[in-house]
């Protein structure tokens, strides 16, 4: 038996589990985000992202108990509102542009 065949063979269940899970996960993420591309506008799909991310921040310190200090946690948190912010405005901008040239 190859040592390559071996270790095949010795890899345990539970591990080979959860790799294969955060696959399909992974893999319903990225479809998700597909459809979502089609039905939302640009500006409401970079929200939901950022959104996304209030989120995860959340979950991380909540329930894995993170050991992110109260300053770091600041600075993500001013970053992401800011590109929260940012994106409707950013749209407005591009909306008013639009209505000038066709005026």
């Amino acid at each position: 038996m190859s040592s390559l065949h071996r270790k095949v063979v010795e890899i345990e269940l539970l591990p080979l589990v959860w790799v294969l899970l955060s696959c399909v996960i992974g893999l319903g993420i990225s479809f998700s985000g597909t459809m979502c591309r089609d039905v939302l506008s640009a500006t409401s799909f970079d929200v939901l992202g950022n959104c996304n991310k209030y989120l995860t921040l959340a979950f991380n310190s909540i329930v894995l108990g993170s050991s992110t200090t109260p300053l770091s946690l600041f600075g993500v948190l001013l970053a992401l509102t800011g590109g929260a912010l940012y994106s409707p405005a950013g749209g407005l901008l591009v909306s008013r542009l639009t209505a000038k040239k066709k005026d």
